[in-house]
């Protein structure tokens, strides 16, 4: 594969100023995850990641460096320090959790994650920095209704791993147990959540075109990344159709996260 010219590279890196000035104060580690982002450095795995506050993430590979770099640097999601209740949905190895524990320290934290050996990896990253009292893992995914669907276990990159239809004959496949979102919603037991963090690798058509218009009464702000470009218009209309306005967008090649905010809620004046 054809380098590209200095001159070219570090125009394409340019753009990330903005990105590393964030991760520079939150970040302990903040030399290696650039040089590794940016592939200035020959990728040396694992090697383990510390915020500013401390909290440790062993990175397996360049998928764990982009989780992180979207979280800590890109600040994709759109949490806010007053929130109290929040929902983790597709929540991987755990780094969105751990980032909302530091912003919100007086949070509660649902996070959700499917696939087997990625959820081991969640449960051990909040245990080993002592978050298990206030992030409750669950080894489920999340869909518009509850039941079974399966993941194959064949090379699976942990971040684009997808729920699908269940194949009794597939040998690479696991069974997974799949909550509706309004079932994980209610199983926080508030009135409302404060914020739901959506990342399911393309479910998200399925959840929020498809879920009970009870769901959109359940929590205040949403952000979803959406993988196919097809659906933005349908998911924000039908969004907006429920009270809600997009606040937020993050592009990413293809895909977008949008933050939408139910109107006349500011998360800043909440209790």
């Amino acid at each position: 594969m054809a380098k590209f010219p200095r001159w070219l590279q570090a125009l394409r890196n340019a753009r990330r100023i903005p990105e590393i000035a964030m991760l520079y104060g939150s970040s302990r580690t903040f030399y290696p995850l650039v040089q590794d982002y940016l592939k200035l450095r020959k990728e040396k795995y694992p090697w383990t990641f510390m915020s500013s506050f401390g909290n440790k993430v062993e990175l397996k590979d360049w998928w764990d460096v982009t989780t992180v770099w979207s979280v800590f640097a890109g600040q994709e999601y759109g949490v806010h320090p007053t929130d109290r209740t929040i929902l983790d949905l597709g929540a991987n190895i755990g780094v969105f959790s751990l980032y909302a524990s530091e912003i919100c320290v007086q949070a509660r934290i649902d996070a959700y994650e499917p696939f087997p050996s990625t959820y081991e990896r969640l449960v051990t990253n909040i245990e080993s920095n002592g978050l298990s009292r206030r992030v409750k893992c669950f080894n489920e995914g999340v869909g518009a209704v509850s039941g079974v669907a399966a993941m194959r276990l064949d090379n699976t990159v942990s971040v684009c791993g997808r729920v699908d239809v269940l194949d009794k004959k597939d040998s690479n496949a696991v069974e997974v147990k799949i909550s509706s979102f309004e079932d994980a919603l209610e199983r926080m037991e508030v009135p409302n959540v404060d914020f739901v963090k959506m990342d399911i690798e393309g479910s998200e058509e399925e959840i929020l075109l498809g879920c009970s218009p009870n769901s959109f009464k359940q929590f205040t702000r949403i952000s979803v990344e959406i993988h196919k470009p097809s659906v933005v218009k349908d998911i924000v209309a039908r969004l907006r159709s429920f009270g809600f306005e997009p606040r937020k967008r993050h592009s990413h090649g293809i895909e977008q996260t949008i933050t939408l905010q139910k109107r006349g809620c500011d998360p800043g004046n909440a209790a």
